[in-house]
């Protein structure tokens, strides 16, 4: 889950692609809170492996909280501090995650599916912080980032989304949206669709970035979180505050993957 980015400003709408230049990026402004959501929350599957998560409880035999188990990755360069888990919490029908900062001692908030899951499509409407200082993500992740996923927002730029894959810690594919509108404060559906041949973002249902160079195949974790930087180019520099983090629903559906012809030298 280690990002790390140097970047300047960027004025313009555009999308970076670790793998090819810079292409035009659709954007969609998301809807001001108070307002109606972007779209209800999914129906419930039929027939399929795939679920919904409304979130009218924290099922505890789909979602794991981080706690002192895991020592916490970020915890360097003069942050401390601990995955808390009772910054995890269902209120309102949302889940809601809390990581408090005060004077470089942060409280941090994890939660991730108890199984892991593969191919498919990944999907939920957040409410991500803007908080300087403070990286909040939807990501599938599993050992060392031999699957990553991410959608990464910075606390220190609001309309900034980070589109990552991963097959080790050095190996990435990094794409970056620049939003019409800055994302906190808002609700904003989010979807990943994963396949053998690549991964497609999605931001409201507009497509924002495909990656088909770094691909991952290992099934991973779904896993939100909101954890600390103290870096002026990724993030921003640790600001004492509270930074929540909302995700009113998931849905995960699998998708079907064939088995690949044998050649003929298998087949005799």
């Amino acid at each position: 889950m280690i990002f790390k980015l140097a970047r300047g400003c960027m004025p313009v709408l555009i999308l970076i692609s670790a793998v090819g230049g810079a292409i035009p990026a659709r954007t969609e402004s998301p809807q001001p809170l108070g307002a109606p959501r972007l779209t209800a929350p999914p129906a419930a599957l039929s027939g399929s492996a795939g679920w919904l998560e409304r979130f009218d409880r924290l099922d505890k035999e789909r979602w794991c909280i981080s706690g002192d188990s895991y020592a916490p990755f970020w915890a360097t360069d003069g942050l401390g501090g601990r995955w808390n888990p009772m910054a995890v919490s269902v209120e309102g029908g949302s889940l809601v995650l809390r990581t408090e900062v005060g004077n470089r001692q942060v409280a941090a908030a994890e939660v991730h599916t108890c199984q892991s899951f593969g191919f498919g499509t990944y999907e939920a409407a957040v409410m991500v912080p803007a908080l300087n200082g403070v990286i909040s993500a939807m990501m599938s992740y599993v050992d060392n980032s031999r699957t990553e996923i991410d959608f990464e927002f910075e606390g220190r730029d609001a309309a900034a989304l980070h589109t990552v894959t991963w097959t080790s810690s050095d190996t990435k594919e990094h794409s970056l949206h620049i939003h019409a509108a800055a994302f906190p404060g808002t609700w904003t559906r989010l979807r990943y669709e994963w396949r053998p041949t690549g991964v497609e973002f999605f931001v409201n249902d507009l497509p924002v970035a495909h990656h088909r160079g770094v691909v991952p195949s290992t099934p991973a974790h779904l896993v939100f979180n909101v954890w600390p930087t103290d870096n002026p180019e990724w993030g921003g520099p640790s600001t004492d505050g509270a930074a929540v983090m909302r995700v009113d629903w998931v849905r995960f559906t699998p998708i079907a993957v064939l088995p690949a012809a044998a050649s003929s030298d298998e087949k005799r």
